[in-house]
């Protein structure tokens, strides 16, 4: 049994293509750099649109990712402030009115009610068979991983 965990294993078509990935990012990098620049010397114009519509691009995006962290912020500074334990305990009696978000309590519901109709010893029988499902339906490629014989 020989596992791929580097590139130290890879032979001809495989090791060609590692290595153009490899190579990728730095070519597009230098390339937009010296692009740009000989872009300017030729046609100063167009240079000045290409980079005015980068910069409103990365703009964009700096506006799109800080939205989305500020957000974030509140979301975590609100549920810094949850009692963690009543929340636990309301689940655990089954006391879903406890329970003080109301999308917290709405996925509690759903959980109870998946516990109530799937019961413990059902989950063998599921794994049984629901487990060979990567082993019938896999490519070769997923033959070769460790995955595939612990599913064995």
């Amino acid at each position: 049994m020989k596992f791929k965990y580097s590139a130290e294993s890879l032979v001809g078509f495989e090791k060609i293509l590692q290595r153009f990935f490899e190579i990728l990012p730095g070519a597009v990098s230098w390339s937009s750099l010296v692009g740009i620049t000989l872009l300017s010397l030729t046609k100063p114009f167009a240079a000045a649109i290409v980079i005015i519509v980068f910069d409103l691009y990365w703009l964009f995006r700096l506006f799109y990712t800080t939205i989305f962290l500020v957000l974030s912020y509140r979301i975590l500074s609100s549920e810094s402030r949850t009692d963690w334990m009543k929340e636990i305990r309301a689940l655990q009696d089954r006391r879903l009115q406890d329970i003080s978000n109301p999308f917290r309590r709405q996925e509690a519901e759903r959980f109870l009610m998946f516990e109530g109709h799937v019961a413990w010893a059902t989950w063998a029988f599921l794994l049984t068979f629901i487990g060979w499902l990567p082993v019938l339906f896999a490519s070769k490629q997923f033959s070769k991983d460790v995955l595939y014989y612990s599913a064995q």
